[in-house]
């Protein structure tokens, strides 16, 4: 790429872990799995401003395009495809139908040979869901829904298992395209990573029944970097040690997060994120991870979670939010509003209140929060080994 590229390393630690290639059911693009992995796997976390794309390039030559960003953005994605010489994608993966994320798909279906599309299936009436799918029907394209369960063997030890959705779908959350991404798993050797396209909390919610399965070292971050999603427990499940957030810098909506940038601090996770360095490249041999970025982050540039979540709120100290972040728990007698939301389950509102019910008297026990009008006892189960009194 014309681009100069530089390497983030860490000392501490070598980087490992990921990933893949794919199709669905009995159908198989590698038609050459027997051939040595010789070639690094490469994942580019395109920098496309408020939206997510990116790409995977597996050692076995094969291309996968997970979603393609806004339709604003395809000069810039376009021509990053074309710097990495891209002229057929071998599966594309529409996480959901929401224009930041498929606002170019029928333009890549337009101007590419695609030979499968993956698409979550959940309807919804925008234009770039309606455009794409009449692009696929026209050139008579395979296209497969993605549910969870479905697992793709693509050679070498690399597998794609589908984590979400699954039916019925989630209905009556903030954002039901959102709820229904498409959530998988890249696994290669010992190492995974984690997409999660704009899952939210009832999506984690669905999978945290078999949490298991989410641990992975390398995490693209849900939504942005949304405050509505990356809770606690969803995180302390995942245990990244590497996690890539895709958004603009002068973005609308606050993403990244405060609250998702302490989040993801308190698992130790490393945050990259687009909108301050560009273009993410992820490489790995199955054994270490190399990333490259494809700008140097300002000194100024807020890289460091803590300097964000320190923003959080005028009631936080940048020591009470270390101190929250170093014990692990939050203090339900002590926490601040943002503190609290970063619980699951426990939005503005319950925040709220939480805070007006201690001011009668202090929470002794986990079980105390039932007095809190909306907080039953099944939120209660899931908070009781992330606070503390």
């Amino acid at each position: 790429m014309s681009s100069t590229f530089f390497s983030i390393t860490n000392k501490y630690q070598a980087f490992k872990t990921f990933i893949l290639f794919f199709l669905l059911g009995t159908v198989s693009f590698l038609s050459n799995v027997e051939k040595s992995f010789a070639e690094p796997l490469r994942v580019h976390f395109i920098d496309i401003g408020q939206g997510d794309s990116a790409l995977i390039q597996s050692p076995n030559d094969k291309v996968i395009l997970i979603d393609s960003g806004p339709s604003k953005s395809w000069k810039a994605l376009k021509g990053y495809l074309d710097q990495l010489n891209i002229k057929e994608i071998d599966l594309m993966i529409n996480t959901h139908p929401h224009s930041d994320h498929i606002g170019n798909a029928s333009r890549i279906l337009e101007h590419f040979k695609v030979k499968m599309v993956l698409d979550s299936g959940f309807a919804h009436p925008i234009r770039a869901y309606s455009q794409l799918l009449a692009s696929v029907k026209e050139k008579k394209i395979p296209l497969k829904l993605g549910r969870k369960g479905r697992t793709i063997a693509i050679g070498g030890g690399a597998n794609l298992e589908l984590l979400a959705p699954e039916e019925p779908f989630i209905k009556n959350s903030r954002s039901d395209p959102n709820s229904n991404s498409i959530v998988f798993r890249l696994s290669y050797k010992n190492q995974a990573a984690l997409f999660t396209g704009d899952a939210e909390e009832e999506t984690e919610t669905r999978l945290l029944v078999d949490s298991k399965k989410l641990r992975a070292d390398l995490l693209k971050v849900a939504h942005h970097g949304s405050k509505h999603a990356s809770g606690r427990a969803f995180l302390d499940a995942v245990k990244p040690k590497y996690a890539v957030v895709s958004c603009s810098e002068t973005n609308r909506y606050g993403h990244p997060a405060p609250e998702t940038l302490l989040a993801l601090n308190r698992v130790q996770a490393q945050a990259m994120v687009t909108a301050q360095v560009g273009s993410i490249v992820a490489s790995t041999d199955g054994e270490t991870w190399q990333f490259t970025t494809q700008r140097k982050p300002s000194p100024s540039a807020t890289i460091n979670p803590l300097k964000k979540a320190q923003q959080i709120s005028s009631t936080n100290t940048p020591n009470t939010i270390q101190n929250a972040s170093a014990q692990g728990k939050v203090n339900v007698n002590t926490a601040s509003l943002n503190e609290l939301k970063t619980l699951p389950r426990i939005g503005p509102a319950l925040s709220k209140r939480i805070i007006e019910a201690r001011k009668d008297s202090k929470f002794t026990q986990a079980s105390d929060l039932r007095r809190v009008r909306g907080i039953g006892a099944k939120t209660v189960e899931k908070l009781a080994p992330l606070i503390t009194f």
